[in-house]
């Protein structure tokens, strides 16, 4: 589900259908606007490196809303990273993203998204999802050891 909200004379207002009618467009129109808006996000991302391992990830840390990239246009992060992308959000403002397909790299990576998402002032999910036929679909979750 997708909520839209519409800030004006001060006030933020999640939108219903009928006050996304009232402002003269559509859903569509509006998730078109959203993906595009956020498109040029993922170039800003940054390579990280995984210290004594020769595995990196991009990390993408924006408080501006661009980190939603990896949920509004995930083809373009695999254009980047390959079929086996890896995506997750865990805390808000911060996306991770790394090429899959290595069990050690997701251990590794599982391990940070779990970090974040235990240490971030607003927790989003410790799930981690890879891009099948245009859809996100999770992989695993990050759990803490022993469970």
């Amino acid at each position: 589900m997708v909520c839209f909200r519409h800030v004006a004379d001060g006030r933020a207002r999640f939108l219903d259908e009928a006050r996304v009618a009232a402002l003269g467009t559509t859903v569509d129109a509006l998730w078109a606007a959203a993906v595009a808006g956020a498109r040029g996000g993922w170039a800003k991302s940054e390579r990280v490196a995984v210290g004594g391992t020769a595995f990196s990830y991009r990390r993408l840390v924006d408080p501006g809303g661009l980190a939603s990239v990896v949920l509004l246009d995930p083809a373009a992060v695999a254009a980047e990273l390959g079929p086996e992308v890896r995506i997750a959000v865990p805390t808000e403002h911060v996306a991770l993203a790394w090429a899959g397909g290595d069990a050690e790299r997701d251990l590794l990576m599982g391990v940070g998204v779990r970090e974040w998402f235990d240490a971030g002032p607003v927790p989003v999910s410790p799930v981690v999802f890879t891009l099948r036929e245009g859809e996100l679909v999770p992989v695993f979750e990050a759990r803490p050891s022993g469970r």
